[in-house]
């Protein structure tokens, strides 16, 4: 019988061990959801205010002659309030230089700056891709040419976002 008594003391320190580690880890979760959910009320308003931005200033720009939309993007939500999209797609029989003249003037006349340009690979191929990126404050302008061959219907696309590239 003695043997059993320290048996029985081990199981229970044991048993306590597994109950705070059990606590411990269920303060953390809730702790977790609290900084989320604050982070989601207390930036949701800041992201809402940018995103009625991007859309005022889309608004503004004007669309490259003879160019067809194909598609429309407008990407916020409160529950992810750190980024925002606003932008189209086109179709345009325009090769990239004629592109880049015509958004290089078109925005910086609305006060962005050029920030970088970069080439586009498809599966490792270069394509004739290009990315040129605009900033204006904390909101970037992005003009995308598909290149050679676009296989989703659309050979340029100019989307403004807030939170998916460095601008300040």
């Amino acid at each position: 019988m003695d043997k059993e008594l320290p048996t029985l003391e081990r199981l229970s320190k044991e048993n306590e061990k597994e109950k705070r580690k059990r606590l411990r880890g269920g303060a953390f979760l809730v702790f977790m959801l609290l900084l989320w959910l604050g982070d989601r009320v207390i930036n949701g308003d800041r992201g809402e205010a940018h995103h009625q931005q991007l859309l005022t200033e889309f608004s503004t720009i004007t669309l490259l002659p003879n160019a067809s939309l194909v598609a429309k993007v407008d990407n916020f939500s409160p529950w992810n309030a750190h980024k925002a999209t606003v932008g189209a797609t086109y179709l345009s029989k325009a090769q990239f230089s004629d592109i880049q003249g015509f958004y290089d003037h078109e925005l910086q006349s609305h006060g962005w700056q050029f920030a970088q340009g970069r080439s586009l690979m498809q599966w490792g191929k270069d394509l004739g891709g290009r990315e040129l990126v605009y900033c204006k404050g904390e909101l970037a302008a992005s003009v995308e040419y598909a290149g050679q061959e676009p296989q989703r219907g659309w050979n340029y696309a100019l989307r403004l976002s807030w939170g998916l590239h460095r601008c300040t």
